[in-house]
């Protein structure tokens, strides 16, 4: 036990004394040399400044009451259609382009399509069913569906389909425009459905 206390005593001697040199060492060197300072070889380049103040002519915003219409959609080209299924409830009359001495412009898509501003979708809660429920709305001018048929029904289930059908009803959309005037049109809306319990 005698040497290993002899040996902590040393060890704390021996670091006592070199940390007492080193300090005094150091603080004798900051005392016997002197302070340098740095002399900069070239003048100080003043820099002369201008500021410039130009008035700013005040720009005037145009007001419109509506928005503008939104641009021509690009990537399809309308084609008339040889065999056209319409349902019962939509005479001819109503397509755009018609009229007592003109042939329907059957196929012809809207210039601006309607666009789906609140989408409501089937509350499925305790429901179980899985697929797709596709539907053939007649959006109106006022942006509701008017009329609605099924196109393909794979949930098999009818609760689906009244919660779809109820869904397309409560749904509004920018009405289709053709030169600027609000148009019915036919659009399709899928939904989807997959809940299982």
């Amino acid at each position: 036990m005698s040497k290993y206390k002899s040996k902590d005593e040393v060890y704390k001697r021996t670091f006592k004394i070199a940390l007492i040199t080193s300090l005094f060492s150091l603080t004798l060197s900051f005392y016997l040399f002197p302070k340098f300072t740095i002399v900069p070889n070239h003048e100080d380049k003043k820099i002369d400044i201008k500021i410039y103040v130009s008035d700013i002519p005040q720009t005037n915003q145009k007001k419109t009451a509506t928005a503008p219409p939104p641009a021509k959609p690009y990537g399809f080209i309308p084609v008339p259609s040889e065999d056209a299924e319409f349902p019962d409830e939509i005479s001819l009359s109503k397509l755009p382009g018609t009229g007592l001495n003109q042939e329907p412009a059957i196929g012809i898509a809207p210039e601006i399509p309607p666009k789906p501003i609140l989408e409501v979708y089937p509350t499925v809660s305790g429901l179980s069913c899985s697929g797709y429920i596709r539907l053939l709305l007649l959006v109106n001018k006022n942006g509701m569906a008017q009329s609605i048929e099924i196109i393909e029904n794979t949930t098999r289930s009818d609760t689906c389909l009244t919660l779809a059908i109820e869904a397309a009803r409560k749904s509004r959309w920018i009405p289709a425009k053709m030169d600027e005037i609000a148009v019915d049109t036919w659009v399709t809306k899928t939904y989807k459905f997959n809940v299982k319990q």
